[in-house]
């Protein structure tokens, strides 16, 4: 059965949060195809996941999250442009940043919806940290963190038979202001950017 926010009467009603150029959505039904062809896309699911990701696993999978995660939708210039999720979300306390899948021609884009996933985060959820987890060959997306202010921390690595498998990062809401002062300038672009 899909999940349509607009038709729900609970807690969790249709949410916009950013610009009109670059802006995140909770995600909902209305998405499932978008997001089943950006995850089967070989381009982008290298660190994902292995075999087919189908239209009914996502509905599955959608319907099965609790409260303790916000599963958005990327928009940019109104149209779909990826996903990003907040999630193991402890009020007050922490949550965890990830799920994020964006097309090669969005990834442009990564930066503000990373950042407003983190203003989301301290602003709205009032966290004092956030954490991610990076796979260990995913240096690329490790150094995009490191740039924007993200630390190493060990605390949150996935280990399995004493092997790293991912590396663990955090921001706290003491370095907020600065790393959201230093990312001012591109963020001020992209939320700006036409086309």
């Amino acid at each position: 059965m899909p999940l349509h926010l607009e038709s729900c009467t609970f807690a969790r009603m249709p949410l916009r949060y950013g610009s009109e150029t670059c802006c995140l959505v909770l995600g909902d039904s209305k998405y499932t195809a978008d997001i089943v062809a950006l995850r089967n896309d070989p381009d982008v699911n290298r660190f994902i996941h292995h075999g087919e990701f189908t239209e009914d696993d996502h509905e599955r999978w959608l319907i099965s999250q609790t409260n303790d995660a916000l599963n958005f939708v990327a928009l940019v210039h109104g149209g779909f442009a990826g996903t990003a999720s907040l999630y193991d979300i402890e009020p007050s306390v922490r949550c965890q940043y990830g799920r994020v899948v964006m097309p090669p021609k969005r990834r442009v884009f990564a930066v503000a919806i990373e950042f407003l996933c983190l203003s989301f985060a301290f602003e709205v959820l009032h966290v004092a940290e956030v954490y991610c987890r990076v796979h260990k060959d995913n240096y690329p997306v490790y150094d995009f963190h490191l740039r924007n202010g993200w630390k190493r921390d060990s605390r949150y690595d996935e280990i399995a038979n004493d092997v790293v498998l991912q590396n663990g990062m955090s921001m706290s809401i003491e370095t907020w202001p600065a790393n959201f002062k230093n990312a001012q300038s591109i963020l001020q672009r992209l939320h700006r950017k036409t086309g």
